[in-house]
């Protein structure tokens, strides 16, 4: 009996460590403030096919709301429309890219 509460003591320690180790890589680190860049993850119901993206971007984080919240504004739409997400939900847009140089301003498209 003894070497089994052992045994039971050992695994909870290491189920700690684990956890704890699982725990300081979550995504709950990640902060954003305003004017960084970020991708949206797009909501699974929106996914037509496997070749659809799976983040839409880039967004300009406009606010951070008191519950955690960033108001987002997609960087070159036409429509100047707010959207709100949660971190969780959030990617910061690669260094390497230029929002400003990959992103072509709306202008207006002659049609034939």
């Amino acid at each position: 009996m003894n070497v089994d509460r052992r045994r039971v003591i050992e695994r909870l320690r290491s189920d700690e460590s684990s956890r704890a180790a699982l725990n300081s890589r979550g995504r709950d680190t990640q902060q954003y403030s305003i004017g960084d860049f970020v991708l949206l993850h797009r909501a699974s119901k929106l996914h037509a096919s496997k070749a659809d993206f799976e983040f839409l971007g880039p967004y300009e984080v406009r606010e951070v709301t008191p519950e955690g919240r960033y108001e987002l504004k997609r960087v070159g739409a036409t429509r100047q429309r707010i959207v709100k997400a949660a971190k969780e939900q959030l990617r910061p847009w690669p260094k390497d890219w230029s929002a400003a140089t990959d992103i072509p301003r709306a202008a207006a498209v002659p049609r034939a």
